[in-house]
């Protein structure tokens, strides 16, 4: 279940386009998804799931990319979309539950990408 979860859904094309574009996942969708990760690694077996699983930790890392350029982007500043700061609030939870693992944690999403 949890890794159909993460390829299916956060690995997906439509998840991986940035908000707002044609064809991007909506945002309400991008939440659930989120909030299901969170839920699930609370469970060690799961954290290390996900770091295990090849491109899942940098999905995440690049979807907080693409919701903080646009949370404190000036020009953007007005035009925030539904659930924006649910969105960068579940991913910085799983950044915390990431980083807490220190056994498991990928140093790069600590360091920033080499």
């Amino acid at each position: 279940m949890f890794r159909a979860l993460i390829t299916d859904r956060l690995l997906a094309t439509e998840y991986q386009l940035a908000p707002g574009k044609p064809g991007a996942a909506p945002p309400d969708r991008v939440l659930r998804i989120l909030q299901c990760t969170r839920l699930l690694l609370r469970d060690r077996w799961f954290v290390r799931e996900l770091v295990a699983l090849d491109g899942g930790v940098d999905a995440i890392a690049e979807k907080f990319r693409f919701y903080a350029a646009r949370h404190f982007s000036v020009e953007q500043a007005e035009v925030h979309t539904p659930f924006h700061a649910e969105i960068l609030s579940e991913i910085a939870s799983i950044f915390k539950k990431l980083a807490s693992d220190r056994s498991g944690c990928p140093w790069r999403l600590l360091v920033g990408p080499g």
